[in-house]
C-alpha cells in the first residue's frame, strides 16, 4: 500500500509540473500577459501576506506594452460600489524571438477608489491565470503570434447567470493598424474534471473596469 500511495503522488507530481511548464510556454509567448499575471500573483502575495485571503476582492487586470516594459494595474474592490487599482511596473526580459523569458514587477502605488458595478462571484488568481493561458491559446490559433498583442484587459462579469471571466485584447496586425478581440472564459466539464475554456466573441462584455 506504501508504494502505491508514493507512486501515485509521485505521479501527480509530475502532472502538476507538466502543467505549470505548459502555462509558462503559453504565456512566455505574450509578454505583456505574463506581465499582468506576474502583477496579480505580486499582489496576491502582499494581500495575503499578514494572513488574510484573497477572494472577491479581486476584480481582474489591464496590462499594456510601454516602451521595452509594461505597465499593469490590478483591479481591486475596496468596498462596496468602489474600485481601486494596485499599479505595477514590469520590466520584461525577451528573448531574440521577442518572447518573454520572465517578468519582474515593482509596486507603484494605489489610484483613488472610483464608482463600480461589480458582477457577483469570484475567480482566484490561480484562476485568472489558467483564462489567460487558455485566451493566448485561442489567439495564436485564430488571429496571430501572441507577442503582437500590446494591451490585454481580463475582469469577472457574469453572462446569463454564470460568473466569467471577459477578456480584451488590443494588439497590431502585420500591416501596422491595430486590431480588438473579445473573449468570455468560464468553467467548463472535461470528462470527469472542470477546466477554464475561452470563447471568442464579437463585443466586451459588462462590468468592464
Amino acid at each position: 500500500m506504501k508504494k502505491l500511495v508514493t507512486l501515485a503522488l509521485l505521479s501527480a507530481s509530475i502532472s502538476f509540473a507538466d502543467e505549470h511548464e505548459h502555462e509558462e510556454g503559453v504565456l512566455n509567448k505574450a509578454p505583456v500577459v505574463l506581465a499582468g499575471i506576474t502583477s496579480v500573483e505580486k499582489f496576491k502575495a502582499s494581500f495575503e501576506a499578514n494572513g488574510a485571503t484573497l477572494a472577491s476582492e479581486l476584480v481582474g487586470f489591464n496590462s499594456k506594452i510601454v516602451g521595452n516594459e509594461a505597465r499593469s494595474a490590478v483591479y481591486k474592490i475596496p468596498e462596496a460600489a468602489k474600485l481601486k487599482d494596485s499599479n505595477f511596473d514590469c520590466q520584461l526580459h525577451l528573448d531574440d524571438n521577442g518572447n518573454a523569458e520572465n517578468a519582474h514587477c515593482r509596486d507603484i502605488g494605489e489610484s483613488e477608489p472610483r464608482d463600480y458595478v461589480a458582477a457577483a462571484g469570484s475567480y482566484s488568481a490561480e484562476e485568472f491565470k489558467k483564462a489567460a493561458v487558455s485566451a493566448v491559446s485561442v489567439f495564436e490559433e485564430a488571429f496571430a503570434a501572441p507577442k503582437k498583442i500590446k494591451e490585454a484587459k481580463f475582469w469577472r462579469s457574469n453572462l446569463n447567470n454564470e460568473a466569467i471571466i471577459q477578456v480584451k485584447f488590443l494588439w497590431i496586425k502585420e500591416d501596422g493598424t491595430d486590431a480588438t478581440n473579445y473573449m468570455f472564459c468560464h468553467n467548463h466539464q472535461h470528462g470527469d474534471e472542470v477546466g477554464l475554456d475561452c470563447h471568442r466573441q464579437r463585443f466586451a462584455g459588462a462590468n468592464q473596469p
